[in-house]
């Protein structure tokens, strides 16, 4: 079975995923979610993210609904070596700072300006 991923290509959580997609050479299910049109919140959607955020990875039963989490499992998962994700504990809290400024940085500072 190939994993689903849910997005929009209007976020930036969800490019984010998708260029680890290509990084890693993967051949995903894409099931593209217009947000504006609210299809993120139809039932169906609901079903699988009741906090009906985009991006969503459905691999098998497993459903992740966090941008940084998608990446750092489809890297854990299928990459080949640790470059993207380093073993390293230092090497790897780089990597997390940066997967993380988005939300803790960039994120809240757009929404102030809305």
């Amino acid at each position: 079975m190939i994993a689903k991923l849910y997005y929009d290509d209007k976020s930036t959580a969800c490019r984010a995923v998708l260029l680890t997609v290509r990084a890693l050479d993967l051949t995903l299910d894409l099931q593209e979610i217009d947000v504006l049109n609210k299809e993120n919140l139809t039932p169906d959607f609901i079903k699988i993210n009741p906090q009906h955020t985009i991006p969503v990875l459905v691999d098998e039963d497993l459903i992740i609904c966090d941008s940084h989490a998608i990446s750092g499992y489809l890297v854990a998962k299928y990459g080949s070596d640790s470059t993207l994700y380093p073993n390293d504990p230092r090497e790897r809290a780089l990597v997390d700072q940066r997967l993380h400024f988005d939300s803790n940085i960039l994120l809240p500072r757009l929404r102030n300006l809305l």
